[in-house]
């Protein structure tokens, strides 16, 4: 059974889970459909979920380069469902900002920054990407898991089985503003 040491982190846990997601606002789409296009946003990962483990997955959306002010487009977890349905702004740019987080207990530990957690590992993987929606285009948008539990975004318009002409991946290319300020 948990010793009172893994209840209280698993509840740290739940605690900065909670309020990492809380900060986010949730994405308000557009209410004209003439300016807006339709994203699948599908789960990605494909850890299973057992005694003491749990898998979480955010999909964001940005209006700024300076990628600070999330707007939850679309949150999985074991008990939710494969694929959501959102309608974005057309014509301008999209940007996604995609978490996966691992959590498990009783298999080794982890770093905190600080000091090594006993008894459960925490992975994390986050994958970034822009591009321009057209208006009644349809999108396929998924991180997808690795074998070794890092990720990698893919995103498909629908009507060409391409990716859209001007997207780009990467932090530095999606976030500019962000990026910037964690070099400097």
């Amino acid at each position: 059974m948990f010793t009172t040491t893994h209840r209280i982190l698993m509840s740290t846990l739940a605690i900065s889970a909670v309020c990492l997601t809380g900060c986010a606002t949730t994405y308000k789409a557009p209410s004209d459909p003439a300016l807006s296009a339709s994203v699948d946003v599908y789960k990605g990962y494909k850890s299973g979920v057992g005694f003491g483990t749990g898998t979480q997955q955010e999909y964001s959306v940005y209006t700024s380069d300076q990628c600070d002010t999330p707007q939850r487009l679309a949150s999985f977890t074991w008990t939710n469902g494969e694929k959501k349905t959102k309608s974005v702004a057309a014509n301008e740019p999209l940007r996604i900002g995609a978490f996966t987080n691992y959590y498990s207990t009783g298999s080794g530990g982890y770093w905190n920054g600080t000091a090594y957690i006993v008894d459960t590992d925490v992975n994390s993987c986050a994958s970034f990407a822009k591009f321009t929606p057209k208006a009644g285009a349809n999108y396929k948008i998924i991180q997808m898991e690795e074998d070794n539990k890092s990720c990698d975004i893919e995103i498909i318009d629908l009507t060409t089985s391409q990716a859209p002409a001007d997207l780009v991946i990467g932090q530095e290319k999606t976030c500019t503003d962000l990026a910037l300020n964690e070099e400097s």
